[in-house]
Order: structure tokens, then C-alpha cells, then sequence
């Protein structure tokens, strides 16, 4: 019998809190190496029943990915207004 604990891993920070509001249980923060031997962070979490890529696929067809992506798109607008403002 394998006793060792079944994960799930990814370096996506708008993924992870997704994946801990639907019920994964965080282990643990590891850094890795990624493309191109770069250095990637990677969050780590308890996938005992082996869910953690159909939640993936599921936030990637989400309301909430894409209110992410609107807020970080809206982020970018007001950085480029304040670089683009001398008075802010």
C-alpha cells in the first residue's frame, strides 16, 4: 500500500487561492526550477482524491479568472494614467 500523499502543484498565484477556496488543503510553498532554468514558485497542495486538474480546468473557464484578469487589466490602466499624469 502507498502511503505517500497525493498533490497537486502550480506556479499560478490567481490559480492557488481557487484551488484553497474549493476545498484543497495548502502544504506547503516550493521553489523550482521552470522553462528555460528559471526560478519558479510553486504552490503545493493535498489532492487526496485527485481533483486538482478538473478544478484547474474549471477555474480556467471561471467567473473568477476572468474578474482577475479585469482587475489586473484595470491595474495596468491606472499605473499607465498615473505614469502618463504629472499630478498624481
Amino acid at each position: 500500500m502507498d502511503n505517500k500523499i497525493k498533490t497537486f502543484e502550480t506556479d499560478s498565484l490567481a490559480l492557488a487561492p481557487f484551488l484553497l477556496n474549493r476545498g484543497l488543503k495548502f502544504m506547503k510553498t516550493e521553489v523550482g526550477i521552470g522553462k528555460n532554468n528559471r526560478k519558479k514558485v510553486f504552490f503545493i497542495f493535498a489532492d487526496p482524491k485527485e481533483v486538482g486538474k478538473e478544478l484547474e480546468m474549471t477555474f480556467l473557464h471561471s467567473d473568477e479568472r476572468r474578474y482577475k484578469e479585469s482587475t489586473h487589466y484595470f491595474r495596468n490602466q491606472i499605473k499607465l494614467a498615473q505614469e502618463n499624469d504629472g499630478r498624481i
